[in-house]
């Protein structure tokens, strides 16, 4: 089997088949984002729409498995939008978190790449972006 169809089979399953977990089921009293993350959790990653990709990021759930499809998403306009504004999954990504990003550096270089090529950049991305900036001089690069 290759690369393609091994991505072509997680893309058919859900987080919690990806990482082999069962994350339950909503109980009364939950917020509105735990409930629907853990519904997400269930789905099949292929199906996540953009505004999904941007929630589950935000919540670093299954970052290893979202930030691909996000990047590929992104690859074809970076400024794609959730269910907020023009680059909100991009500003997501950007906040992913240091620890994530130490440990993948390709989607880093690729992400940084992709940024670099932008014409303009809005105030909310470039927010995101100083943010990421700011723990990758620290962060990054100095282990």
């Amino acid at each position: 089997m290759g690369i393609r169809e091994h991505e072509e089979k997680r893309l058919g399953k859900s987080l919690d088949e990806l990482e082999g977990i069962d994350s339950g089921r909503s109980t009364p009293g939950d917020s509105s984002l735990v409930v629907k993350c853990l519904q997400l959790r269930k789905v099949p990653i292929g199906l996540f729409s953009v505004e999904d990709l941007r929630l589950m990021i935000l919540q670093r759930e299954g970052l290893m498995f979202l930030v691909p499809l996000a990047m590929k998403r992104l690859a074809i306009d970076p400024l794609v939008e959730g269910n907020y504004f023009p680059g909100d999954l991009l500003c997501a990504v950007l906040r992913a978190g240091g620890e994530f990003w130490r440990r993948h550096s390709s989607l880093r270089t690729d992400l940084e790449r992709l940024v670099s090529q932008m014409a303009e950049i809005p105030p909310f991305v470039a927010e995101a972006l100083a943010e990421y900036k700011g723990f990758a001089a620290e962060q990054l690069y100095d282990l």
